[in-house]
C-alpha cells in the first residue's frame, strides 16, 4: 500500500457522523499540518479524523493525537538553534528522499480511494447498519497542492471515473462519493505545475537543482510521483478531463472551494478552468496581502501557517486561520469568492478541430486547411462561431529535435495541456473532437490515445502517418474514445519506407509487437477501423495534404465518411495502385546496412591512409607531434560525420 495511517483517528467513545480526510503536500515534514488538524478539531470536536501520509513527506505522527506542540526548555532550544545547520542538512536529505519518490501517483489516489471506503463501511459496521444515524452522514475532503490533486483523484474514481485506474474500466464505484459535503483545495496546482520560470520564492540553487535532476531522475525512473504532475503530464490531463466529465452526471459537483495565497507563484488565474465546471458550487477564496513586507504575505506553503513567527505576521496568521475556517465550516450559502475567476466557458461551439503539422515544417498547409474549414462551413451554411479549430503549431521542429526523445515529449505535454484547456472551456463539443495530422502530428496523437486514457476524438485523419502498422486503433474504439479513422497513404512516400519503417523490422528481430514508430502511413494498418477508411493518393509525403484533398479531408472530419467519399478528387486516384513503394518497409534494413558498410568502408580506409601518413611523418623533420596526431583523425571524423549528416538531412 502507498499510503500510512489509512485508518481513520477515532477517539474514544466516539459516535462522529462526521467524517474530514487531510492530505498533505509534497515534500515537507509531515507535521506542517499541525495548524489545520488543530482548527478542524476545534470546528468539529467529534469529527473523525483521516490524515494518511504517501511517500512525500517525513516525519513523526506524535502531533495528530496531540493537542498541542510540546514546549521546549531553554536548554533544548538553544539546543536545536546550535545544531540548525545539522537539522537543515538533514531535512533536506529526508527531501530529498520524498523528491525522488518513485511512487505512482494513481496508485496512491487508487489506496486513498479504498482507505476511504473501508472508514466509510467500518464506521457504519460499527454503528450498525440500518439503525438511524449510522454511518457518516458527511464527509470534508481538505487536500494540499499535490496532496489537493491527489484527494480529487480519489473522488472521481470513487465516481466512477477510472479510465486510467489500475484496474480500468473494470473498477466498481464507491459509496463514500456521495457523502462528500465540500472540497478544500489549498494552493492546488490544477494545470500542474512548470520550472520554465523560476518561481519566486525559491532560490535559486533550489531551482537549479531541480532543473539538473528532473531528466537524469527521468532516465532511471526516480521522481514519477512529482513527475506524475507536471503540467501536460497523463495524471494531470486525465484528472482534468475525469473532473470536466462529472458536468454529465446527475449527482452534479459537491461544494468545491479554492483557498490560494494573493502571492502563491506556482499557479496562475486561469489554471482553474476545469473547476469552474462546478458553476454555482465553486468558490475561490484568495488571501490577500496586508503589506508589501515577506511576514505578510501568503505564499504556496505559507497557506498552512496559523502560528505567528518571525516569517509570518500576527494579522496575516489570523487572516488565513478565518479563510480556512470559513472553507471548512460556513454554510455554502454565506461564502462568496473574494476574487472571481474569469469564466471562458462558450456553449455556442459544437465541435473543435485540431490541426498538427510535422517536422522540418512550418505549418503553412495547416494555415490554408483552417481557412478551407471556414469556407466549407459557410457553404453548409454552419455558424462560423460552432466550429473551433485548433492550430497548434509548435514551430519549426528539427530532424535533431525529432531524435531526441525529451524534445518530442515537450511538444506532447504541451499538446495535451491545450487539450484539457480546451476540453473545459466547450463542454457542448466535448464528443466532436476532430483531429487532421501529419508525420510527426499523427505520432503525436498516437501517443495522446495510448497514454491518455481518457482523451478522446470522433474522426481524426492522418497523412503520411509515422505510426506502427500494428497499432491498437481498435482498442479505442471499443473504449468508446474513437469513433472513426481515415489514413490517407502516398503510393511512393520513401520517408515512410525508410525512417519510422526500420523501428518495425527492429521490433520484429527483438520480437517485439508493441511500437510506436512505423510504416503504417505507406503500408496501412492492420487495424479493422483504419482500413475501413483508408485512401490511396499518388505521390510522395505530403502528397495527400494537396489543396484539392482539403474538401475531403474536412467532410470526414465534420460530416462523416460518407460526405468525405463524393468529395474525394479523381486527380489523387493513382493510375496503377500496384505501383508503389508497399515493398520498401521490409527491405529497408538493406538500405541502412549498405548505409553503414560504406561508412565502415570509409573509415578503414581513412585508418589505413593516416597510419602511413604517419608512418611517414615519424621520420620526417615534422617529428613525433605529427605522427600522435595523424592517427587522431578518423576518430574525430567518426564525431564530426555523423553531425554533418545530420545538419545535411535537417537542411535539406
Amino acid at each position: 500500500m502507498a499510503l500510512d495511517n489509512p485508518k481513520p483517528v477515532i477517539f474514544p467513545g466516539s459516535k462522529s457522523q462526521e467524517l474530514i480526510v487531510l492530505l498533505h503536500g509534497w515534500g515537507y515534514r509531515w507535521d506542517r499540518l499541525r495548524d489545520l488538524k488543530t482548527t478542524i478539531c476545534e470546528q468539529y470536536p467529534d469529527a473523525d479524523l483521516l490524515i494518511p501520509r504517501y511517500p512525500a513527506s517525513w516525519g513523526s505522527d506524535a502531533w495528530i493525537y496531540r493537542d498541542s506542540e510540546p514546549q521546549r526548555s531553554r536548554l533544548a532550544k538553544g539546543l536545536r538553534w546550535f545544531f540548525g545547520p545539522v537539522r537543515r542538512l538533514y531535512g533536506f536529505s529526508r527531501n530529498f528522499v520524498c523528491w525522488i519518490s518513485s511512487k505512482s501517483a494513481t496508485k496512491i489516489a487508487v489506496d486513498l480511494n479504498n482507505a476511504i471506503e473501508e472508514a466509510v463501511l467500518a464506521r457504519l459496521k460499527k454503528s450498525g447498519a440500518g439503525e438511524p444515524n449510522s454511518g457518516y452522514k458527511r464527509i470534508i475532503l481538505v487536500g494540499h497542492s499535490v496532496g489537493a490533486l491527489l484527494i480529487r483523484k480519489a473522488y472521481v474514481y470513487g465516481r466512477g471515473q477510472t479510465q486510467d485506474h489500475p484496474d480500468g474500466m473494470n473498477a466498481t464505484t464507491k459509496i463514500w462519493p456521495a457523502l462528500v459535503d465540500r472540497l478544500v483545495l489549498m494552493s492546488s496546482m490544477d494545470r500542474g505545475w512548470t520550472l520554465d520560470r523560476k518561481p519566486e520564492y525559491m532560490n535559486y540553487i533550489l531551482y537549479t537543482f531541480f532543473r539538473l535532476i528532473q531528466r537524469p531522475a527521468q532516465w532511471i525512473g526516480l521522481g514519477k510521483l512529482i513527475l506524475a504532475s507536471r503540467t501536460g503530464a497523463p495524471f494531470i490531463v486525465n484528472l482534468r478531463i475525469q473532473w470536466v466529465n462529472l458536468s454529465t452526471t446527475d449527482e452534479g459537483y459537491p461544494l468545491t472551494i479554492l483557498l490560494v495565497g494573493q502571492y502563491d507563484d506556482m499557479m496562475k488565474e486561469g489554471d482553474h478552468k476545469d473547476l469552474l465546471m462546478a458553476l454555482g458550487q465553486f468558490r475561490n477564496l484568495v488571501i490577500t496581502s496586508d503589506g508589501n513586507e515577506r511576514n505578510k504575505q501568503t505564499g504556496h506553503y505559507d497557506v498552512l501557517r496559523f502560528t505567528p513567527g518571525r516569517r509570518h505576521a500576527p494579522e496575516t496568521c489570523e487572516k488565513r486561520k478565518a479563510m480556512f475556517v470559513t472553507a471548512i465550516a460556513a454554510p455554502p450559502d454565506e461564502i462568496r469568492s473574494t476574487i472571481q475567476i474569469r469564466n471562458e466557458r462558450r456553449i455556442d461551439v459544437t465541435r473543435v478541430v485540431y490541426l498538427m503539422h510535422g517536422i522540418r515544417d512550418f505549418g503553412n498547409w495547416t494555415d490554408r486547411m483552417a481557412e478551407n474549414i471556414h469556407k466549407l462551413c459557410a457553404v453548409e451554411k454552419m455558424p462560423k462561431e460552432s466550429v473551433e479549430i485548433i492550430n497548434e503549431k509548435y514551430g519549426y521542429f528539427s530532424l535533431l529535435n525529432f531524435l531526441l526523445p525529451r524534445h518530442r515529449r515537450e511538444i506532447l505535454l504541451k499538446l495535451m495541456d491545450s487539450y484539457t484547456e480546451v476540453f473545459a472551456v466547450y463542454p457542448n463539443a466535448r464528443n466532436h473532437f476532430g483531429f487532421i495530422g501529419h508525420s510527426h502530428g499523427t505520432h503525436l496523437l498516437a501517443q495522446a490515445m495510448r497514454e491518455y486514457r481518457a482523451c478522446r476524438f470522433e474522426r481524426v485523419v492522418l497523412t503520411g502517418s509515422v505510426v506502427d502498422r500494428n497499432y491498437e486503433w481498435d482498442e479505442f474504439v471499443a473504449e468508446k474514445r474513437l469513433v472513426g479513422l481515415r489514413n490517407d497513404i502516398a503510393t511512393h512516400d520513401w520517408v515512410v519506407g525508410l525512417f519510422p519503417a526500420i523501428h518495425e523490422e527492429v521490433r520484429r528481430v527483438l520480437g517485439k509487437t508493441k511500437g510506436e514508430l512505423g510504416s503504417g502511413g505507406l503500408t496501412g494498418f492492420t487495424a479493422h477501423v483504419a482500413n475501413k477508411h483508408q485512401k490511396m493518393v499518388n505521390g510522395y509525403h505530403s502528397a495527400a495534404l494537396q489543396d484539392i484533398n482539403h474538401e475531403s479531408i474536412i467532410r470526414y472530419v465534420i460530416q462523416g465518411p460518407e460526405a468525405a467519399d463524393r468529395a474525394f478528387p479523381n486527380a489523387l486516384r493513382p493510375k496503377d495502385p500496384e505501383r508503389n513503394l508497399q515493398w520498401l518497409p521490409r527491405r529497408c534494413w538493406i538500405a541502412w546496412v549498405m548505409v553503414v558498410i560504406v561508412l565502415l568502408f570509409l573509415w578503414l580506409a581513412f585508418i589505413i591512409a593516416s597510419s602511413r601518413l604517419a608512418s611517414h611523418l615519424a621520420g620526417s623533420a615534422l617529428g613525433w607531434p605529427w605522427a600522435i596526431a595523424v592517427p587522431a583523425l578518423p576518430w574525430l571524423v567518426a564525431i564530426l560525420v555523423p553531425v554533418v549528416i545530420w545538419f545535411l538531412l535537417d537542411t535539406f
